[in-house]
Order: C-alpha cells, then sequence, then structure tokens
C-alpha cells in the first residue's frame, strides 16, 4: 500500500515538473518569435495622432528659415529663397539658395495635410501658395518651385532626421529635395534627386522668432 503511494506521488511531481517545463518554453519560444517584429505604430515608434505619418514627426504651426547643411554654422548661405524678394506670389516662382535677409520669401512653415499622410510646406504666412514639384515629375533634376495648393501629389512632402539634426525633405516619389551640383551658392537651384548622402541634401530649420535650429 504504501509502496503505491509512493509511486502516484512521484508520478503527480514528474507530471507537474514537465507541464512548467512545457510552459517555460512555450514563453521562451514566443519572446524569440515577438524579437525584432515590426512596432505598430507611430512616427518614430510612438504611438499617438502621428500614427499614419510618413517618415518623422517635424514641427508645424509656426515659420521657419530652412537652410542648407553647408551653410548651417557657417555663414548665411543656402537658404531657400523666392527670388526677387516678392511680397505677393504667383504659380511657377521659382526656389532658390541665397543668403538670409528679412523678406518674407525665406520664410516657411509645414502643415500635415488634413486627413493625409503628408504634409505640405506654405511660402511665409501663405494658406495658399505652397512647395511644388513641377508638373508632378518625380525624375532627376526635375524643378522645385512655388504654387497653389491644389491637392495633388505634387505637393506632399515628408521628413527624414538625421542624426546630426537635420533633415531630409522627401517627395512623396521617395526622391528627395537637393541643391542643384551640391552647391549652395546665391542663385543655386533647388531640385529633385535620388536619396544619397551629403549636406547638400540636408536641410535645418530655423525658428524665425528665436534664431535658433530646430533640432
Amino acid at each position: 500500500m504504501k509502496k503505491t503511494i509512493f509511486i502516484a506521488i512521484a508520478l503527480l511531481v514528474a507530471f507537474a515538473v514537465d507541464s512548467t517545463a512545457q510552459s517555460s518554453s512555450s514563453s521562451s519560444s514566443s519572446s524569440r518569435q515577438n524579437k525584432g517584429r515590426a512596432i505598430s505604430s507611430g512616427s518614430n515608434g510612438s504611438s499617438g495622432s502621428l500614427t499614419n505619418v510618413v517618415g518623422d514627426a517635424v514641427p508645424t504651426g509656426r515659420t521657419f528659415w530652412i537652410q542648407s547643411s553647408n551653410n548651417v554654422g557657417r555663414n548665411k548661405g543656402g537658404y531657400w529663397d523666392v527670388p526677387g524678394r516678392p511680397t505677393s506670389y504667383k504659380d511657377g516662382m521659382n526656389v532658390q539658395s541665397w543668403n538670409i535677409d528679412n523678406g518674407p520669401d525665406r520664410k516657411y512653415r509645414i502643415e500635415r495635410i488634413p486627413g493625409d499622410r503628408y504634409y505640405r510646406i506654405f511660402v511665409d504666412n501663405s494658406n495658399y501658395y505652397c512647395i511644388d514639384l513641377k508638373g508632378n515629375h518625380s525624375k532627376n533634376g526635375q524643378n522645385i518651385h512655388v504654387w497653389g495648393k491644389n491637392g495633388s501629389d505634387a505637393q506632399k512632402f515628408y521628413f527624414k532626421r538625421q542624426n546630426n539634426g537635420s533633415y531630409k525633405i522627401f517627395h512623396k516619389s521617395g526622391r528627395l529635395i537637393c541643391l542643384s551640383g551640391r552647391s549652395s551658392n546665391n542663385g543655386s537651384n533647388i531640385h529633385l534627386w535620388d536619396n544619397h548622402n551629403g549636406p547638400w541634401v540636408e536641410w535645418n530649420f530655423i525658428d524665425t522668432n528665436s534664431g535658433r535650429v530646430v533640432r
């Protein structure tokens, strides 16, 4: 009788140990499967209102000077500029690189497109004229200019923050805004090009009120 009871207890203990081992193995396997899984959340891996934004979050609702990384912290060149220092705008005005001044055409405002995953870049305090890819043709060398807001893909952009705090500015097509000839001299054109690395494809947002670079 005692021998029978001892065998029964031994079997119960063995079953409990085996169940614990299986549970531990299952948990470890689940952990391994989850490791490296993409985060199904918002920009920069955080949840919230930016869940569907392409690229990285950028400051909105205020005006910035946009300066090339060729120049930031070194001199007053390489800023986005609409030639001629206009105080009003029209379709087709070009965007180029120029030294900073107090002209309103040097100021830009980034706004999320309502109900969309991309941003528009408005000129000055305008709610109509914005940065536009000419003809919406996303080939290398295609010009960046000013056009009235029209809801087309030509005006949809997203941003990738770099380790130095600057940003690459991408058109929806995946090509980015670049200095022509890698030059930020006065009058150098700004156009579209394949994604690559270099200060001529990196841009810095400088708050027009504080004069500080947004990092």
